[in-house]
């Protein structure tokens, strides 16, 4: 067996390329189809806002209130920031001569908990910010009362 130096760092990137590939390659379907959930939860949540009816408990008083475009474009806003999206493949050269290769995530998970109407706390994690802003007002409650039991994923 021939130790051709040389040729391992060029090996390792070309690993580190193609571990990248495959788990794009596989992330790939999971994002179709959180996207037509996305677009799910923000119609549900825009209906809702309109017809006046979504209550949930304010995380900064504790109070009742109703969901507002006001409120939920609040709530959108402060959320934001946490799913700002992060991604690049980085290639360092270290000291001796090996190559280090780091993949940053492309998602953001971000926990939340929020007090329910009962005072119940619900925790979730999300990787998308319309999900998180349904979340934070309820909306997800409100849909499990209305959709099929075997279909619901439990969030808590």
């Amino acid at each position: 067996m021939q130790n051709n130096s040389g040729d391992w760092p060029r090996t390792m990137c070309r690993v580190a390329v193609a571990v990248i590939v495959v788990c794009g390659a596989v992330a790939l379907p999971a994002i179709a189809d959180d996207d037509q959930q996305t677009r799910a939860i923000g119609a549900s949540l825009e209906e809702r806002i309109a017809a006046g009816d979504l209550q949930y408990r304010d995380s900064r008083t504790g109070e009742v209130v109703v969901a507002t475009a006001e409120r939920v474009a609040d709530i959108r806003e402060s959320l934001a920031p946490q799913f700002a999206p992060v991604s690049g493949v980085h290639q360092y050269v270290k000291d001796d001569g090996t190559i280090q290769v780091t993949a940053e995530q492309t998602f953001n998970d971000v926990f939340l908990s929020r007090v329910n109407l009962d005072g119940t706390r619900t925790r979730g994690c999300f990787r998308e910010l319309d999900s998180a802003v349904a979340f934070i007002v309820g909306l997800d409650t409100e849909m499990q009362k209305t959709m099929d039991p075997a279909r619901v994923a439990v969030v808590d």
